[in-house]
């Protein structure tokens, strides 16, 4: 029934894309932000190797990695055949072996997904024999996982005995042992329907922005940002009125899809003896509710700042009415329209020279050793992301457009990877790895730092402006809309929407946080419909911590550099104490929140 709904809906939009094309054949090309000057490749062949990552990092034929497959095999057997009779006095070499497993295992695994995100998966002709065993991998850490909870205190002061290398593994899992409870079968059914959503969106065919040239741009997530970001404001209506009724068509099934994920998530959370999605997703990461509430409360009590922010674009971009399609325009001349490539690595290496030599020469290197893989091609992944390889180096991907918004988007996915190939030259593989609810700080701590070189490194009042809405902007953004999408999640997972009211359950929260200074119309009730991070489980608060927590290490940033770096057993909370950051009081907020009031005062 779900694709029968997909079908007529994408019927529906084919229809609408002859009108489409001839009002985008209305505008100018310099209108688009001079789209044209980055849609430059169809293919990977086109691509120059200097813009493409380089995989034979990782292995260096398919020959190597059928050998590194025959050896995992094997070693699979060996934790399999060690697993029949554990004593105390085992639990260490079956964790040197394990570990040894798991490594090799996650390292094909990753270099399958490298494959996979520019669309050459099927290159990869042993990919069923990787997934398999990464899947026996991962049963075998569960395995080991209940011997290790089985055991009484006298036999786990017997392994310290022994050895105290993996007392953090042991302390870890014992304390976590609520989190091996419950039915795995509702597990992959939650992410069974988490792939729907992608596969729903996915067949969602969304118009083309056709150019009197010939060229086009395929309308999605990144393009339309970047249009709503263009100055003309009749191509910012046509694209938002479009790719939400877009979404609208299809809303249908995203609404059972999402409401679906919802009912599964809790029910699994309650096999596990918790009592709420929220209880389990907090305690999964090591987090209290007071640091939940203290997130989200201190975004509520400044909302009055996002009020004054937007009163104030309204004014300067001098509209009679300010509508939602007009939130992400810049109110002042952008710097550049179009920034290459190779400047923009020189823009971030600068930003980032704070952090110190050591710093920039892992940086230096990502962009010098094909650690990153520049530019969109029509197979590969439309998202930004990195891949962890502990015994090489990570590899990041973005679809590189010349915006300044790139240059955030590939600065914070270097703050990941930096602190990736850091970790691993401190710690050993069995703890390598940042506690999730640590994940986003030196990312955004980059995204704070590129903020505020652009700040400092302008001399014309008009750029000057432009770069504190571009900060303004990123406080928007990690700090307010992250707290719009935790409130409605909390609607969500106490059973308050349905099929029916989930639009308007959604647009009475925006209104909560634009409804003062933004005409908040109907359209915008779909705009749930984009957020992925929907089927993340209460991740999105964390971009809020991580934003207070990030802008408190940039305010005495020499003190506070060894806060980026932390091992994966090792307890989130507590660590960041050491560096005065204390999650669980609102004044955590406070130097975010004063930063944000600066910036609007120097806005005229």
């Amino acid at each position: 029934m779900k694709t029968k709904k997909i079908l007529i809906s994408s019927l529906c939009v084919l229809l609408s894309v002859s009108l489409f094309f001839s009002i985008f054949e209305l505008f100018e090309i310099q209108e688009l932000l001079s789209v044209n000057q980055y849609i430059k490749y169809h293919s990977r062949s086109e691509i120059p190797n200097e813009y493409k990552w380089d995989v034979s990092h990782v292995y260096s034929s398919a020959e190597e990695l059928g050998d590194e497959i025959e050896k995992t095999n094997a070693l699979l057997l060996q934790c399999a055949h060690s697993l029949k009779e554990v004593k105390p006095q085992d639990v260490n070499k079956l964790l040197d072996d394990y570990f040894e497993l798991e490594q090799k295992a996650k390292k094909m695994s990753n270099y399958m997904q490298l494959h996979g995100l520019i669309g050459e998966g099927d290159k990869i002709e042993q990919g069923d024999i990787i997934e398999s065993i990464y899947k026996k991998t991962s049963s075998i850490y569960r395995y080991i996982c209940t011997i290790i909870v089985s055991f009484s205190q006298e036999e786990i002061k017997q392994i310290y005995t022994n050895s105290v290398k993996y007392q953090k593994v042991i302390d870890y899992v014992r304390k976590h042992q609520d989190e091996m409870k419950g039915d795995e079968n509702l597990n992959d059914i939650v992410n069974q329907i988490e792939q729907n959503y992608h596969t729903i969106t996915d067949s969602i065919n969304f118009p083309t922005v056709k150019y009197s040239d010939g060229s086009t741009l395929n309308l999605n997530y990144s393009s339309f940002i970047l249009c709503m970001q263009n100055k003309n404001r009749n191509l910012r209506e046509e694209v938002y009125s479009t790719y939400y009724n877009t979404y609208k068509s299809n809303s249908e099934s995203l609404a059972e899809n999402l409401l679906e994920y919802a009912f599964y998530c809790d029910m699994y959370s309650k096999t596990k003896g918790f009592n709420s999605t929220l209880e389990f997703s907090l305690w999964r990461t090591g987090v209290n509710e007071n640091i939940f509430n203290s997130a989200v409360d201190a975004v509520l009590e400044n909302t009055s700042l996002l009020s004054q922010y937007n009163r104030k674009r309204k004014s300067i971009l001098s509209l009679p009415d300010y509508e939602m399609y007009d939130v992400y325009v810049s109110p002042y001349k952008e710097r550049n329209i179009y920034i290459p490539y190779e400047e923009a690595k020189k823009i971030i290496i600068a930003a980032l020279t704070p952090l110190g030599e050591e710093y920039i020469t892992v940086v230096e290197r990502a962009f010098e050793e094909n650690w990153i893989d520049v530019y969109s091609t029509r197979d590969k992944d439309d998202s930004s992301l990195q891949v962890d390889f502990f015994d090489v180096h990570p590899y990041i991907l973005i679809n590189y457009q010349g915006t300044e918004s790139d240059l955030y988007t590939l600065v914070h996915e270097l703050g990941h990877a930096v602190q990736s190939y850091m970790l691993s030259d401190k710690y050993e593989y069995w703890e390598f790895g940042v506690p999730e609810f640590l994940v986003e700080i030196p990312s955004t701590l980059n995204e704070i730092l590129l903020s505020e070189y652009f700040i400092n490194s302008v001399s014309e009042e008009s750029e000057y402006m432009n770069s504190t809405f571009k900060y303004l902007d990123k406080i928007k953004t990690n700090v307010f809309k992250q707290a719009q999408i935790t409130l409605f999640e909390l609607k969500l997972y106490d059973n308050e929407i349905d099929t029916n009211n989930i639009g308007t359950i959604y647009k009475e929260i925006n209104d909560l946080f634009y409804g003062e200074t933004v005409n908040s119309d109907q359209l915008i009730s779909y705009e749930w419909c984009r957020l992925s991070s929907l089927y993340m489980n209460f991740y999105a608060y964390q971009y809020i911590t991580s934003f207070g927590a990030a802008m408190y290490i940039f305010n005495s940033l020499n003190s506070k550099k060894e806060a980026l770096f932390i091992g994966k057993y090792d307890d989130p909370i507590e660590y960041m104490r050491e560096y005065d950051v204390d999650f669980e009081s609102k004044s955590m907020y406070n130097i975010l929140f004063d930063k944000m009031n600066q910036l609007l005062l120097t806005v005229k």
